[in-house]
């Protein structure tokens, strides 16, 4: 009878620490998510303005040539 309740409060006890490094690992996925997005989102703004700024100096340059 006591070696039964050891064994499913050590069944217990390793259910919970599978629950607690799944947490963890979900955890961690989602700061990887978001870093991912801010990067990207940081890469999309720079682009722009890149672009952006290409295209100034492109019209200011026709400016000058009329």
């Amino acid at each position: 009878m006591v070696a039964m309740r050891n064994f499913v409060a050590a069944v217990k006890r390793d259910e919970a620490k599978v629950k607690t490094v799944a947490h963890k690992a979900g955890c961690a996925f989602k700061r990887d998510a978001k870093k991912v997005g801010a990067a990207v989102k940081c890469d999309e703004v720079k682009v722009g303005k890149a672009v952006k700024k290409t295209y100034t100096k492109a019209k200011n340059a026709l400016k000058k040539q009329k």
